[in-house]
């Protein structure tokens, strides 16, 4: 999962980058087009996480503060104690209490309880975001991982949850003033989130995100089906239908901040030099599959905004650049960044310059988002 990795120094990183870069180019001479690694990301960022959760009926997320009311159904709750908490659990809102401790089968949860709407989530060393106490170093591109809550039925029978899993972001601490809106929007586009992973072949399915389209999945469970699913509204629909009352059904959210930009694009790990596939399927009559790439991603990589330097995957003016700077690296944008182009790079058709531009163009936003953002917040709320 690359927690307990040493933290890299930036000239560690950039070595690590430009040896990466040498293979990449090594391997265009040996092979042509017909295979190649990506480009390593450039940027060095080392950005800090900490997680939390609340179990509401009416949920509002704004400036960091969310309200709602108990739930009868269900409660929320992480494994672990009071001793399993986050590096960096001092910088969550003074709400973010300790949950209610909860023990089923000589299992101890903590949970959200006896009216405990807001908890901070308990980190183990299987479930984190590099935020693991004394231990944790933060993330940075090339880091994955894994974070698991369970939903607890106060009674046994049918149970249909409503999930909102996302990330929220910080400079410092809360009462500091709010990040850039282009930093917030490039977090979307490269600190992503889903519902599952095959370890075998290092692939990735079921995206939360608003740029996902519907998929449908079914988590393993030990005495039966648990269905998993975004709709066409962009719910997250968890539903069982024979719950026991008291039981921790186990729900895993794998987390991923892609080092390459050939991990968005590419259908064999091949081409990335080993590393994980986000969608490693083409679409399809399947329009569930939660493995298959959104039909519109490749559209909204290529969006721009007159006067913007960025969308939510790459980022190609600075924010020192003048307007008529901005403008002549825009129109460059629009004309190499393109649906055909990116659509010709997955079906194994690419001009190795064009795809190096495009590399850049995603490594300035790693970089961005590293110089703009400190602290993260996994938020998981119910209903």
């Amino acid at each position: 999962m690359g927690n307990n990795q040493h933290m890299e120094s930036p000239e560690e990183y950039r070595r690590r980058a430009r040896e990466h870069y040498k293979a990449f180019v090594a391997t265009w001479k040996l092979f042509g087009k017909t295979g190649f690694f990506c480009l390593a990301a450039t940027a060095s960022i080392i950005a800090l996480c900490l997680a939390w959760f609340a179990n509401n009926n009416s949920v509002q997320i704004a400036a960091g503060s969310i309200s709602g009311a108990d739930n009868e159904l269900f409660e929320l709750a992480a494994a672990g104690t009071g001793a399993n908490v986050g590096n960096w659990d001092d910088q969550l809102p003074v709400s973010a209490v300790a949950g209610e401790v909860l023990t089923l089968d000589k299992d101890t949860f903590l949970s959200t309880g006896n009216g405990k709407n807001e908890i901070r989530w308990a980190i183990t060393e299987d479930s984190q975001m590099g935020n693991l106490k004394d231990s944790g170093i933060g993330i940075h591109p090339g880091s994955t991982g894994k974070i698991t809550f369970y939903i607890v039925p106060k009674k046994s029978g049918s149970l249909t949850v409503t999930l909102n899993i996302a990330l929220t972001a910080q400079k410092e601490k809360e009462e500091d003033p709010g990040l850039p809106e282009d930093a917030l929007e490039l977090l979307k586009g490269h600190i992503l989130l889903f519902a599952g992973y095959n370890e075998t072949n290092k692939s990735y399915s079921g995206w939360i995100s608003e740029d996902a389209q519907p998929w449908r999945m079914i988590l393993t469970d030990s005495d039966g089906n648990v269905t998993l699913k975004r709709t066409e509204t962009g719910e997250l629909i968890w539903s069982k239908e024979d719950v026991v009352e008291n039981k921790a059904y186990p729900v895993t959210i794998y987390w991923i901040w892609p080092e390459v930009l050939g991990e968005y694009i590419f259908t064999d790990i091949a081409y990335t030099g080993n590393l994980p596939l986000l969608f490693p399927e083409d679409s399809s009559e399947k329009t569930v599959s939660p493995k298959v790439i959104p039909a519109t991603l490749f559209s909204k990589m290529c969006e721009v905004t007159s006067g913007e330097r960025s969308n939510r995957f790459f980022r190609w003016a600075n924010s020192y650049d003048t307007e008529g700077e901005v403008s002549t690296k825009t129109i460059e944008f629009k004309n190499t960044v393109t649906s055909t182009v990116l659509q010709d790079l997955r079906g194994g058709t690419f001009n190795r310059i064009t795809y190096g531009l495009l590399c850049d163009y995603y490594n300035r936003a790693d970089q961005y988002v590293g110089e703009s953002i400190r602290f993260l917040n996994l938020c998981v709320n119910a209903h």
